[in-house]
């Protein structure tokens, strides 16, 4: 993102500027900052860390002009649930 002229280091300039040529991803941003401040205070799960990876991919892929990939999702499983 730096490269791209974004700053990196205040999360809310970060939010303005993304805001304003791709506000589509901000919900990919925000969920992936969550995480990572999770991760950093050793909290996020590896499913977490791994749905913060697709949020940043998503992103990114914005930034970067290209077509996104599929839409991050969780892993569910059923309570219960037994295999067969």
């Amino acid at each position: 993102m730096k490269d791209r002229g974004y700053p990196t280091e205040d999360h809310g300039q970060i939010l303005a500027d993304l805001s304003v040529e791709h506000a589509g991803t901000l919900d990919h941003y925000r969920a992936a900052h969550q995480i990572s401040v999770q991760a950093q205070a050793g909290t996020a799960g590896t499913e977490n860390v791994r749905l913060a990876m697709l949020h940043f991919r998503a992103l990114f892929s914005d930034v970067l002009g290209q077509p996104p990939g599929p839409p991050p999702t969780a892993a569910v499983t059923e309570p219960g649930a037994e295999h067969s």
